[in-house]
Order: structure tokens, then sequence, then C-alpha cells
């Protein structure tokens, strides 16, 4: 059972386990005198029940509020192995938390941690028998209850603690932490000039809207709190100490017990709370959303960016809001994993201003390569008219064949020597190589002395027979050509 509300009249209890195990009870609030008994209860059977003294075992109990029954908040009869966890028990007319038996039945190795059990009647914790063996108790804040904080006549009960520094932030640069917690903080005279500094809360509380307990207050709950229906918000305060160096970002960190699908917002306010005194009905007003946390899953910590309410050093002062319908608890400062202010700073001007015309300079960069890609092109179309180039120098052999005719007419008597001009078309193909500049025209040039040589082996023969003749027609040599 989750996310509830009961309240009215009724005989006996709220909720009850009896004889029946692995069930939890969760989110849920519960209050009001006209509830008989308990406000949560797991309970043996009878001893004259068809199952005889039957426990209510491994059942868990986490992150509810039950305040103003007639009896006690929460309460655990010959059971085992129960876990009461995140609870706040506010007011109760006899005890916040109690672990009982009957009819000589055991009650092992439950668990109560985390939870905060304030101005009930009698006893904060109430262990009521030696029977009750192995009880862990764990991080709880059971003050300003009537009779005490803890009545424990229990066996082997084992007092435990998290260890977690609630009054010791961590400068990591530093081998010297700041007493963030510590009001004697905002005056140091060793300002923070840079690093990273984790600060708890000072103070904190939350309000609960609803017609009933919109005059109490929860200050010294371990638990703070969330909810839409209804309005139940969360105020929480720090002191950042002196700084010399410049604020980079602010985080605020938030442990939840339990989990919640929309998740908070935060809120900047004033400093006019106190956190013994804080109701629904004086709370001061805050803000705008500076942002959220999103979803999130019980036992873990949860963080939004602040950024924005943090300009210096100072008191600082948020709100935590949701606009969900479900109730959803946090650890305060009184549980074991109190909220968190996470400073980063900076020594010398934020960098901000730099990174932008840094990630301006390389686009830049990216142009020019653009450029060149484009000057490659063009030499690819220069080796174009190379390509044309050669053309004519293939038609202009031609005509030198036409000019080294003449001269073999002259050269007639020496037609002994027709490797001269076997010689001779070799110089033409020495001359189409000049114009290969370009690595591709030499592939173009070498076709046209190959047809080069054609014409000079015809012409030989042709001026053996007729030189004459060939000079007034230079082409039918190539074209008789083929018929021999």
């Amino acid at each position: 059972m989750r996310d509830c509300i009961i309240t009215g009249s009724m005989p006996l209890d709220a909720i009850e386990f009896l004889a029946s195990s692995n069930n939890r009870v969760e989110n849920c609030h519960i209050f009001g005198a006209g509830i008989g008994r308990y406000g949560i209860y797991a309970s043996k059977s009878s001893s004259t029940a068809a199952q005889p003294n039957k426990p209510s075992d491994d059942n868990i109990i986490i992150g509810n509020l039950v305040e103003g029954v007639s009896n006690s908040g929460i309460a655990v009869l010959g059971s085992n192995n129960n876990i009461i966890t995140g609870n706040t028990v506010l007011n109760n007319a006899n005890n916040g938390i109690i672990i009982n038996t009957s009819n000589s039945i055991a009650c092992d190795d439950n668990v109560v941690e985390f939870n905060s059990a304030n101005g009930n009647g009698s006893w904060g914790l109430n262990i009521t028998s030696a029977l009750c063996n192995r009880t862990v108790v764990t991080d709880n804040n059971f003050t300003g209850n009537g009779s005490g904080e803890i009545r424990d006549l229990g066996t082997n009960t084992i007092y435990t603690t998290t260890g977690t520094p609630t009054n010791t932030p961590d400068i990591s640069p530093t081998n010297t932490p700041l007493p963030a917690t510590s009001t004697p903080i905002s005056p140091t005279n060793t300002p923070v000039s840079s690093g990273t500094l984790t600060l708890v809360t000072t103070a904190d509380s939350y309000v609960n809207g609803d017609t009933l307990t919109q005059d109490t207050n929860y200050g010294l709950s371990n638990a703070l709190r969330t909810d839409n229906t209804p309005i139940v918000n969360s105020y929480l305060r720090f002191e950042v100490p002196n700084l010399s160096g410049n604020i980079l970002s602010v985080t605020l960190r938030v442990f939840a017990n339990t989990g919640s699908a929309i998740g908070y917002s935060v809120h900047g306010t004033t400093g006019g709370w106190g956190e013994t005194t804080l109701t629904f009905n004086n709370a001061p007003s805050f803000g705008g959303s500076v942002g959220s946390s999103g979803t999130f899953a019980a036992g873990t910590w949860t963080q939004v960016d602040v950024t924005a309410l943090v300009a210096s050093s100072g008191q600082v002062n948020f709100v935590l809001t949701s606009t969900s319908n479900t109730a959803t608890s946090y650890s305060s400062r009184e549980g074991a994993n109190p909220p968190e202010l996470i400073v980063e700073v900076i020594d010398g001007p934020l960098p901000t201003d730099t990174p932008a015309p840094a990630t301006n300079t390389p686009v830049p960069p990216t142009n020019t390569p653009v450029p060149p890609t484009n000057t490659p092109v063009p030499p690819t179309n220069t080796p174009v008219p190379p390509t044309n180039t050669p053309v004519p120098p293939t038609n202009t052999p031609e005509p030198p064949t036409n000019t080294p005719v003449p001269p073999t007419n002259t050269p007639v008597p020496p037609t002994n020597t027709p490797v001269p001009p076997t010689n001779t078309p070799v110089p033409p193909t020495n001359t189409p190589e000049p114009p290969t500049n370009t690595p591709e025209p030499p592939t173009n040039t070498p076709v046209p002395p190959t047809n080069t040589p054609v014409p000079p082996t015809n012409t030989p023969v042709s001026p053996t027979n007729t030189p004459e003749p060939p000079t007034n027609t230079p082409e039918p040599p190539p074209a008789g050509a083929p018929r021999p």
C-alpha cells in the first residue's frame, strides 16, 4: 500500500497487517484523533486463531507520516524482521514507535532506522520485552517526547550509526575542511579562493497545508517532504562562507527516501523563517522555479543546478515544491543524509566569456580548408585543356610530314640514307613531349607519335617511286597505305 491518506473515525487501526508477511506501506499520511489505536500495526494472530500466534514478518514501513492518533503511531507485536524506516511520527497520544509482544512470542531482528518520532505522549521508541531480541536502532531522532527518547527492555539491542559527517563539509583541494554547518562560518577569516565546497543545511523543515496541520512545525523531523495534495513544501537554508574567488556553479543535492515519477522543483525565498517555528501559515512566499530534479528512485541522491540563486557568500534559502499528488520523503539534516550544497569556486575571472570566442575561432579554420578543396578542383580542370592541347599537336605533325617531303626531293640522291629520315621522325616524337608539361598530356602524346611514324614509313616508300607527286598530295599516301 502506498500514497494513501487516512483520517476520520475508526475504532482500531488505520492500517493493520494481521499474521501477514512481506507487505509494504509507503508514503501514507495517517492523522487524527478519530483513529482509535495505532496508525500502522504489524501483529501476530491471536493465540486462539485458526493459525495461532502466526507472526507478521518481513514487512516494510517506509516514508509515512503518522500524527495525532489516539495510541501509538507505529506498532509491531510478536513479529520479526520488520523494517521501520524514514517515517515521521508526531504528536501521538502514546508512543511514537513500539516493539511489543504477547503470549511469550518473540519479536526478533526488527529494524528501526532514520525515523523521527517527536512530540509523542510517552516514548519516541519503546521496546517493551526481553523477548524482543537484536532490534537494530540506527540514526533516529526521538527528541521532545513526554517520557523520553528510548525505553529499551529488549535483549541485545544493537545501536549503530551510519557515521555520516552531517556537520563536516569537504573542500576537495585543501586539507582543511570548513565547518559549513556552523553559524560562525560566515565571518571566517580564511576565504575560499578555489575548489569544490560541500555544505550541509544549517536549518530545514517542511510545511503541511492540510487543514489540521497548517500550524504544525516539523523542524525536528529527520525527513523533508513534498506533495501537491495537500500542499507540502520543504524549506532549506545554507550558509555560504566568505569567498575570495568567483562562484562557477552551485548544485543542490537532496537524498530521496522514497521515489517520484515527477520529482520536485527548486525556488528561492527569503530568510524570514525559523526551523522550529516554521508552519504553513507563517511560511514566506517564494519565487519561480530555477530547475527541477526529474524522476528518481528511492534511496538515491537527487540534484538541481541552483547557480542562479547563489551570487556570493552569505545565507541562501530554498523551497522544494512538487506537482505530484504522491507524497515524497527526503532526508533532512537530522537524518542520515542531510541536504548538500556543492559550490565550485575558481580563483580569477569566470571563464564563461572565454570559451565563447574560442568556439567561434575553430569555425573559421573549418572554413579555410574548404577553399583549398576548391583550389584542387581548378587543377583538375587545367589538365583537361592540356589534353586538348596535345590534339592540335597531333594535327601539327601532319603538316611537318609535308615539310620534310620537299626536303626529301633534294636528298633524292641520298636515298641511301633512309635511316636519317627515320631519325627525323624521332625528333618529332621529342617535340610532342615538350608540350607535355602535365603528366596526362604525355599519355596522350605517345598516341600521336605512333601515328607519326606510320606516315614517315609510308613516305619513304612513296618518295622512292615518285618523289614529286607526294608533295602535291600528302594525304593520298596514308589513304593508299592500306590498299597495298
